[in-house]
């Protein structure tokens, strides 16, 4: 049998050949099942280095989410199950935020969550999609909003602007949820945007 040499000293299967050949081009007979396992050994191999690639990654992007923000989780009943049944809704915002937890009426139908900050921002969402937070409700008004009105009840509103001491303010109507933010200065004004379109409902 013709044996072709391989231009590296390296151990390799040979093309159109059942043999290796060595580092000093000596032939070593294998046989089919040492060449299978020698197949699902790199395979092997592949996949873990696969594996560990996508790992790493999955922790970087973890470790970013971290640093700059976090996903706080709220708990709330909605009108869709009559006020019964807790939905779980995730925003992501600043991790600095401190969470309070409000019940604005009388009873604990209505619920509202609240996250402060350091520099006076307040970001809240709340089931109450009738009259919203107190936290705007100077500024709605000051607005020209008396209350909450939807064609359909899972309309999206928002409503948005500058308060007196030149921070601003909006409150959105997403469904089922009332969300928004007031106090915010300017330099961080896209930061509160982002945390108000990124709600999701987590079940």
């Amino acid at each position: 049998m013709e044996i072709k040499k391989c231009p590296k000293p390296q151990l390799f299967l040979c093309p159109k050949s059942k043999n290796l050949l060595d580092g000093d081009n000596k032939t070593i007979n294998v046989s089919p099942f040492t060449n299978f396992k020698y197949n699902k050994m790199k395979n092997a191999i592949i996949l873990f280095a696969i594996s560990l690639s996508f790992s790493c990654s999955m922790k970087v992007a973890n470790e970013a989410l971290k640093h700059d923000q976090k996903r706080f989780k709220f708990s709330l009943k909605t009108i869709d199950s009559d006020y019964k049944e807790d939905k779980v809704f995730a925003v992501l915002l600043p991790k600095a935020g401190k969470k309070k937890k409000y019940y604005p009426h009388f009873g604990e139908i209505y619920t509202e969550y609240r996250i402060y900050y350091g520099d006076s921002s307040v970001f809240y969402i709340s089931n109450d999609i009738w009259k919203g937070s107190r936290l705007n409700s100077e500024n709605l008004y000051k607005a020209g909003i008396r209350g909450h009105t939807k064609k359909r009840l899972f309309d999206t509103v928002s409503y948005y602007g500058l308060q007196g001491n030149g921070r601003y303010w909006e409150e959105a109507m997403l469904g089922e949820v009332v969300l928004g933010y007031s106090n915010v200065p300017i330099s961080r004004k896209e930061e509160f945007d982002k945390a108000v379109s990124s709600v999701r409902k987590v079940n």
